[in-house]
């Protein structure tokens, strides 16, 4: 909860590597206005990576990255690979459903009803 009280904030991570994960969501003692924001991060696979390479450092030795056996993207780095993306959320209310996207992390911020959007 914000600090003063207006905003309700739920992160959700998915570490299932093939479903969304479906979540009942319910508040107590905040009621949302009937919509709010999601911002996820994800990326193409388990693996995906931005194409940053990794510093190195002499006498350091890293082991092999996991990679993922269905879409390995490990090799294919590079802009796009990762995104974050923002939608708002319809339909909020005291309770209500949301579907959590496949190995992703996801920021929720919630409005208390009444209150102007900023």
């Amino acid at each position: 909860l914000s600090a003063d009280g207006r905003t309700l904030y739920v992160i959700g991570i998915n570490k299932d590597f093939d479903s969304p994960i479906e979540a009942a969501i319910g508040f107590k003692e905040f009621r949302p206005a009937a919509t709010g924001n999601a911002w996820v991060l994800n990326g193409a696979s388990l693996d995906a990576n931005t194409g940053t390479r990794i510093v190195d450092v002499p006498g350091l030795r890293l082991p092999n990255p996991a990679q993922d056996s269905q879409n390995p993207r490990f090799q294919r780095g590079g802009p796009g690979e990762v995104s974050l993306s923002q939608a708002r959320v319809a339909g909020v209310s005291e309770r209500f459903s949301y579907s959590f996207p496949a190995h992703s992390v996801t920021a929720l911020a919630f409005e208390r009803a009444g209150d102007r959007p900023r």
